[in-house]
């Protein structure tokens, strides 16, 4: 069971947590019987970031879902990487990072904000960009950019893998980088900066 109860540890404290000055209060009634998840220290990096939704829901799927979104056995198709062409069994950490493309894309954009990184393996990077989003304005566009590199990566995976077509990763350096801008030049009510 992924979650507990607090109602089942004490039932009668909670109840009684409950009532103030006679009222009996139904918030607190449903903040006691709600499941007590652990917290996910990568929450920061899908919820409430400055990412685009599209690369957001991309990565929450990733970190939700770990390894076995990228190795799916889907018929006839094979679990080879299609980003680095060898005979490697397609990881998300292989994918992200281990391999050139991403790690290209990841290093370049570090580079051009002018960020001093040593680029890790995935989860090494999740834990450092975790970190790292703790900050406003530096952290938000680190965020944002690392969302972007998941996303164009596992967008480029699937681009090779179902449509035999190939982008190179300038191209998608580019495409990160308006898209910063775009972003940047929208403020959330969707007016011009």
């Amino acid at each position: 069971m992924p979650g507990t109860s607090s109602l089942k540890r004490s039932p009668a404290a909670d109840l009684n947590r409950c009532h103030k000055q006679g009222k009996f209060i139904i918030k607190q009634l449903y903040i006691a019987t709600r499941h007590q998840y652990q917290k996910s220290p990568w929450k920061r990096l899908t919820i409430g970031s400055k990412a685009l939704p599209k690369h957001q829901f991309i990565l929450w799927l990733i970190l939700l879902c770990g390894s076995s979104v990228a190795t799916k056995e889907m018929g006839n198709i094979s679990s080879d990487c299609v980003l680095c062409g060898k005979n490697v069994k397609e990881t998300m950490e292989h994918m992200m990072f281990a391999y050139d493309y991403s790690k290209t894309i990841w290093a370049t954009l570090l580079q051009w904000i002018g960020e001093r990184h040593q680029i890790g393996s995935w989860d090494e990077e999740i834990e450092w960009i975790t970190r790292r989003a703790a900050s406003k304005v530096r952290g938000n566009m680190l965020v944002f950019l690392f969302v972007a590199v998941v996303y164009h990566t596992w967008a480029e995976r699937n681009q090779r893998r179902f449509h035999g077509k190939m982008i190179a990763c300038t191209q998608r350096i580019k495409d990160i980088v308006l898209e910063l801008h775009i972003k940047g030049r929208v403020n959330p009510n969707g007016k011009k900066n």
